[in-house]
């Protein structure tokens, strides 16, 4: 992560020399001094959608409100019956019957389980249940209960069907609201089910047919959360940076280091290091290879931050060429570790938080060889 901020940060055309001795020879002008500072600007942000693209198992499962917060959201069917299925199972369906549904069960946003469980934690959890009546007579009586849960502690919920009534969908303009639950804390729902769910039907109800394409009563459920991290959240990987455009290759460095203010606002407490540049394997179609001959020294240790609150953390890396100079470097990769804390396990987390550059340089080893044309 720092290691891409550097890397994008480390040429400026419009840095200042001063101390140095400038001797010209032909086309070139050669910089001698043991250590020359040169001021790089500001460079990012680092931010957490960046990240998410790297990992997998998010892509697509993720997204984000109005206002850039994570969000996991799931609707799914809990339950759904055509009329014409009612009609053949019951006796006499040419009058009133009561249909019997049975125990009907949904499931939290299968995401959101997940990266509960990996550590990540659960912010403004919500829960609506909705049913859809396709019959255009007076409604549709209800009987049964509605009851969330969730395993390892004792929040639940329940509420009663009796009295009930699914209006008609077309005429409402939507589906009837059965249930909407606002679940406390930051640990996933395991679950809810409708038990013992009936529906009080007319006397041939394909005569209340609003369309001859819409014969189903559905019943849906909507999991919603916003999404935070918590002190059980450990992950590892290795991110490749594959669109620098870092030319230094015609600067003619052997080592240069850069020194970087982090500014930090994501509430994990991060590690980087192995960095490395990659430069092009041999062969068309392949994929980016080491490069042994460049070797970056140092890592970096973030604290934890918020946007109200970020953590600032200076930072040191040396870049040096084994043999001959620096090139232009186009890749990167490293690996980071990133670790929730406890104090910000109730904070959702925003696309906006990141890793920000506050001040950077680099800090030339050796003198700098420049073009005299340029």
């Amino acid at each position: 992560m720092a290691g891409a901020l550097f890397l994008t940060g480390c040429v400026n055309s419009e840095y200042e020399m001063s101390n140095g001795f400038l001797n010209s020879l032909d086309n070139e002008i050669t910089l001698f001094q043991d250590r020359i500072t040169v001021p790089v600007g500001s460079v990012g942000p680092f931010t957490l959608d960046l990240v998410l693209d790297q990992i997998p198992i998010f892509e697509g499962l993720i997204k984000t409100d109005e206002n850039g917060y994570l969000l996991a959201e799931t609707e799914s069917e809990i339950y759904s019956v055509n009329t014409y299925e009612t009609m053949l199972k019951t006796a006499d369906p040419d009058n009133p019957y009561t249909w019997d549904c049975g125990d009907r069960y949904g499931g939290p946003s299968g995401i959101a389980l997940i990266l509960n469980i990996l550590g990540m934690t659960c912010q403004d959890q919500t829960l609506r249940i909705t049913a859809k009546n396709p019959l255009f007579n007076d409604g549709i009586a209800l009987q049964g209960t509605i009851k969330a849960y969730r395993y390892g502690d004792d929040w639940s919920y329940e509420k009663s069907l009796e009295g009930v009534v699914l209006s008609p969908s077309f005429t409402n303009k939507g589906n009837t609201l059965l249930a909407s639950v606002d679940i406390p804390g930051t640990d996933c729902i395991s679950g809810f089910r409708i038990e013992n769910l009936k529906m009080d039907l007319p006397g041939n109800p394909n005569g209340y047919l609003t369309s001859s394409d819409d014969q189903n009563f559905i019943f849906t459920g909507l999991h919603r959360t916003h999404l935070g991290v918590g002190p059980l959240f450990d992950y590892s990987l290795r991110i490749p940076i594959n669109k620098l455009s870092v030319p230094l290759g015609k600067y003619d460095l052997k080592k240069c280091v850069a020194k970087l203010e982090l500014e930090n606002t994501l509430p994990l407490d991060i590690s980087i290091d192995d960095i490395k540049t990659l430069k092009p394997a041999s062969g068309e179609n392949s994929d980016n290879v080491e490069d042994t001959n460049i070797v970056i020294t140092g890592s970096v240790h973030l604290a934890a931050g918020s946007m109200e609150s970020p953590s600032v953390t200076p930072v040191e890396l040396e870049v040096e060429a084994l043999q001959g100079t620096i090139p232009d470097i186009n890749s990167i990769s490293f690996k980071v570790s990133a670790k929730g804390v406890d104090r910000f396990a109730s904070t959702p987390l925003s696309t906006k938080q990141g890793v920000y550059i506050r001040s950077s340089s680099i800090t030339v080893v050796g003198g700098i060889t420049l073009d005299n044309h340029e």
